[in-house]
């Protein structure tokens, strides 16, 4: 955390920086050193944004990588009676959902959404510094951001929850066709089966644009 605010510091330094060079006395905007002091602050803002997010991408692997122990320790511990009342289709869903988020989206989407909200704050400090009175603007613009993000909490954890639940009877399908497949193919059954996963496949699609569109 303590990175970022140095990263946004020196993201600022940029354009501080190019003001001071251009309000220079003409006779002075040859002179190397507005180079020399620019060409650090870029290199220290490529040398600390590399860092930052090495590190960051560092902690989010180890937090899945405990993410995943935990699960597998957790069902590898449960009861018998546990995995009779939750079928595997539901089992399947959960941890393959835990584990795409921890693998796959949390690491892009953390990372952007740390590095919008420092732009955006730095931004908007460095906006209010120059001319006060955008405080005026600013303050009911966050006022309405969020408004509007309490607002949307509830439908996309409604279309979060509809996505889970469409894509557990995927899981199921495919566990009841690979444990019965002679038996199917057998009693010709196959289109069935077939034309069933379709339907279930288009179910959990229009639910899973349903809750990325809310997003």
């Amino acid at each position: 955390m303590v990175l970022y605010f140095v990263v946004q510091a020196v993201y600022l330094a940029v354009p501080y920086w190019l003001c001071v060079w251009a309000e220079s006395p003409d006779s002075s905007k040859d002179d190397p050193f507005f180079w020399h002091v620019l060409g650090i602050i870029v290199i220290m803002l490529l040398v600390l944004g590399l860092t930052r997010n090495m590190l960051f991408y560092q902690n989010i692997l180890s937090a899945s990588r405990r993410v995943h122990d935990s699960m597998l320790t957790a069902l590898t511990r449960a009861s018998v009676a546990w995995f009779d009342k939750n079928p595997c289709g539901d089992i399947m869903s959960r941890v393959s959902k835990d584990v795409a988020m921890t693998d796959d989206f949390l690491t892009w989407m953390a990372t952007d959404m740390m590095q919008v909200v420092f732009i955006t704050f730095g931004s908007i400090i460095a906006i209010t510094v120059s001319n006060p009175i955008m405080i005026a603007i600013v303050i009911p613009m966050i006022y309405c951001l969020i408004l509007f993000s309490k607002k949307a909490v509830g439908p996309s954890r409604k279309a979060n929850r509809e996505m889970l639940a469409s894509k557990a009877p995927i899981f199921s399908q495919i566990s009841l066709v690979r444990g019965n497949l002679f038996s199917i193919r057998a009693f010709g059954l196959t289109s069935y089966f077939k034309e069933k996963f379709e339907q279930l496949a288009v179910a959990n699609s229009l639910s899973f644009y349903s809750h990325y569109s809310i997003i």
